[in-house]
């Protein structure tokens, strides 16, 4: 079995694949989109890192699809931000499991994989996930920020 030229493992600005990912979502979203990158590098797969962006930037899309959008990356972290409804405390722990769909979204399209994906390819490249509400100075909920954190690339 022969292994595509995109499943190897090479230096990878985010900064650059993040551009792309949101300048696609930027065509077909409503609200607005903002990125803030710096221009850090990891070694990783080029594709499943893409993937694991599109599905971040497409769910705040579709949870948050009337308001602002705030991706960035920073010394290897990838954070999506919206300012939705927020994550229900009891289906933070499960948001990463195959097949998982909360019940207040269970209306709205998809899976349950997008964020499994994203897990799966943070596994992959020796990183990690996290997801967790973003408060207004009153204590409200002002939506959430989920991403992945992946290792950076060794300088030269």
């Amino acid at each position: 079995m022969r292994t595509a030229p995109c499943s190897t493992v090479q230096t990878v600005s985010l900064a650059d694949i993040a551009e792309k990912v949101v300048g696609r979502a930027r065509r077909r979203f409503v609200g607005s989109i903002e990125l803030v990158a710096d221009d850090s590098l990891v070694e990783g797969r080029p594709q499943a890192i893409e993937r694991a962006m599109q599905n971040l930037v497409g769910n705040a899309c579709k949870f948050a699809p009337d308001g602002a959008i705030e991706v960035s990356f920073r010394a290897g972290v990838f954070a999506v931000r919206d300012h939705g409804p927020g994550l229900l405390a009891d289906d933070v722990p499960h948001l990463f499991d195959r097949f998982y769909r909360s019940v207040s979204m269970r209306s709205k399209p998809g899976s349950g994989l997008g964020l499994s994906i994203v897990k799966s390819m943070a596994d992959l490249h020796g990183g990690s996930v996290f997801a967790n509400n973003e408060h207004r100075p009153d204590g409200s909920v002002d939506g959430a920020r989920i991403g992945f954190e992946l290792p950076l690339a060794a300088s030269e």
